[in-house]
């Protein structure tokens, strides 16, 4: 009956796929079943030997030994593919963390920090003027005519000349600075942080913008240059980065009204200025929406 169940047993494993268990499980039973056909044997006078019965026993635990020594082995493979899996899973989620942070802080056209880097960095360079009481400077480099140049020679000649215009401004120089790309065609170059004074600050952001100016007169590989009207703004103690850059883009705005290819420096005047225009815009729209004005 044993050998009977045993061999059942040998015959589902067998199907079901654990082969080795199974071949060592009737392996056994072929040696079970010898050594009993043998002690038979002997015992009707047919035989003049010893039993191996109890050889037959010891070979149990040789193929269990052997069996579970395989097992082990197969669960150590096994362990070791999935530890490299994994490595490599957390390897890809990891580029994948990295280029989702790319593309959330680099601009892709150019391979420049973004708006996001830029008022990151920005940020932390405020608390630090807010601690120590020094200052810093923002140059926003607005190319002039770009829209005409794009309009003409199409987006792919206007995706170049943004490009060379990042390779060009990026030259290093005496003074470091960040360079960041704001968008559309506005560059923005941030001072390293100053601790030297106001007057020391100015100094170095107009030499930056006259470098930038220069680097910007040759002409560029479709033949041709582009000039920029600069604005640049004095920054310690800002409420937030985006003041900053808004002061910044004021300075721009007024040297492209003075005639383009121009340096400007933000000043406090400009805010009142836009403040009352804006003042001006929302009463003439209110004027209207209510009847309010005649015409004579």
């Amino acid at each position: 009956g044993v050998f009977a169940f045993a061999g059942w047993r040998t015959w589902v494993q067998y199907r079901s796929g654990l082969r080795r268990p199974a071949l060592m499980l009737g392996a056994y039973l072929v040696l079970q079943v010898g050594a009993t056909i043998q002690g038979t044997l002997i015992d009707w006078g047919v035989l003049r030997s010893f039993y191996v019965a109890g050889f037959a026993f010891l070979a149990i635990a040789l193929l269990m030994s052997v069996s579970m020594g395989l097992d082990l082995r197969d669960r150590t493979i096994l362990l070791g593919d999935r530890t490299n899996a994994l490595a490599t899973e957390v390897e890809r989620r990891h580029e994948a963390e990295a280029r989702i942070r790319q593309l959330a802080y680099r601009d892709e056209l150019t391979g420049l920090p973004n708006r996001n880097a830029l008022q990151e960095k920005l940020g932390q360079w405020l608390s630090r003027a807010r601690a120590d009481g020094s200052f810093g400077t923002l140059l926003l480099v607005d190319l002039d005519h770009f829209r005409v140049v794009n309009d003409a020679l199409g987006h792919d000649a206007g995706n170049q000349i943004l490009r060379e215009v990042a390779a060009r401004l990026a030259i290093p120089g005496d003074d470091p600075v960040v360079l960041a790309r704001l968008g559309g065609d506005e560059f923005v170059l941030l001072a390293e942080h100053l601790a030297a004074g106001a007057g020391d600050a100015r100094q170095i952001a107009e030499r930056i913008a006259d470098a930038v100016t220069t680097r910007l007169q040759s002409p560029l590989s479709l033949g041709f240059s582009v000039g920029a009207s600069i604005g640049i703004t004095l920054f310690t103690d800002e409420a937030s980065g985006l003041d900053v850059i808004r002061h910044a883009e004021m300075a721009a705005f007024q040297a492209k009204r003075s005639g383009r290819h121009a340096i400007h420096w933000y000043e406090p005047p400009m805010q009142a200025i836009a403040d009352a225009r804006m003042e001006l815009e929302s009463g003439l729209r209110g004027a209207l929406e209510h009847g309010e004005l005649a015409l004579y």
